[in-house]
């Protein structure tokens, strides 16, 4: 599966809440903690059945 950009507009409120978690189990930076957030959302509405999971092996981390 190839991977794609997108750019993702977030209010100073959240890129904060962001900041906080850089260094942690999240990532080292806003863009690996924006991923790991949004996938584990994503896997939570899987698990939900809300969505299809979808998603390439080699992303599933």
């Amino acid at each position: 599966m190839a991977k794609e950009q997108i750019a993702v507009r977030l209010p100073s409120s959240a890129i904060a809440m962001i900041d906080d978690l850089i260094g942690s189990v999240y990532g080292t930076n806003r863009a690996e903690i924006a991923r790991s957030l949004i996938v584990d959302h994503l896997k939570k509405l899987a698990s939900e059945k809300i969505i299809e999971l979808r998603l390439a092996t080699e992303d599933d981390d």
